[in-house]
């Protein structure tokens, strides 16, 4: 499955990789959901933020969404303060601004 998910992310749209990831379940598709998002991200950081906010179903993993985040801050720090303020309590929310804050300190 990580090498598939390799292939896909590097060479496919979000979309095949999301598909895909759609077929998984649990720990697996969360996996997936993280690795995704993140590179997802280095090429379209506010299309992958909002991504990353919806999934229901899914938990990706906290360095997933700090990566997310991250990417969506370098290249867009209003856009990515306006995410982020949007953002329901939660876990995304919650990594998100870790990830704020620890590149604000950098």
């Amino acid at each position: 499955a990580d090498q598939q998910l390799a292939s896909i992310s590097a060479n496919q749209p979000p979309e095949a990789g999301i598909a895909w990831m759609e077929s998984l379940k649990g720990p697996e598709r969360d996996a997936a959901a993280g690795v995704l998002a993140a590179s997802w991200s280095r090429r379209a950081p506010a299309q992958a933020a909002q991504w990353i906010a919806s999934q229901q179903g899914a938990s990706p993993a906290p360095q997933a969404i700090t990566a997310v985040a991250r990417n969506y801050l370098m290249k867009d720090i209003n856009g990515f303060k306006s995410w982020l303020a949007g953002l329901p309590e939660g876990p995304v929310k919650q990594h998100a601004s870790e990830a704020g804050a620890v590149a604000e300190e950098d």
